[in-house]
């Protein structure tokens, strides 16, 4: 169970849950109480069907999980490294800087156009896809 609360001088709402023993604090970036009781319900929610609170996704960078991923590859001595390398930099010059919730279909569905613009094989898109699918589900884990 959470709670709201204002903070300080703050004119916003804040929420506060727990996950596994864990605090979550979290800024509602609104003054409606409304809002506050949806928001803390929906991470209420996420936390009991096991998810991690959306939350935390807003921190992360989609280059980190690509990291993450050139690291997986490395530890397992994957023969490909060569290859996920040159896939990884075309994804950081598309995808680099952005949080990892800013990545959305419309902007994947974007840069596959601008691929097959360049005249990309669909094997090639295919391939730089997989390797943004593999990332991501290495971050879910």
């Amino acid at each position: 169970m959470g709670s709201i609360y204002r903070r300080g001088d703050s004119k916003f709402l804040w929420i506060e849950y727990y996950k596994d023993g864990r605090q979550f604090l979290e800024s509602t970036r609104s003054e409606g109480e409304d809002y506050a009781k949806r928001l803390l319900k929906l991470r209420e929610d996420e936390i009991a069907q096991g998810k991690m609170p959306a939350v935390l996704y807003d921190r992360i960078r989609f280059d980190e999980l690509l990291e993450d991923l050139l690291t997986d590859y490395r530890i397992n001595k994957r023969k490909n490294l060569y290859t996920l390398n040159l896939i990884v930099t075309r994804l950081k010059r598309e995808f680099g800087g952005l949080k990892v919730t800013q990545i959305n279909t419309t902007r994947i569905s974007a840069f596959v156009e601008k691929r097959l613009k360049e005249g990309r094989a669909n094997a090639t898109i295919n391939r730089e896809l997989a390797a943004m699918k593999r990332a991501f589900n290495l971050a879910a884990q």
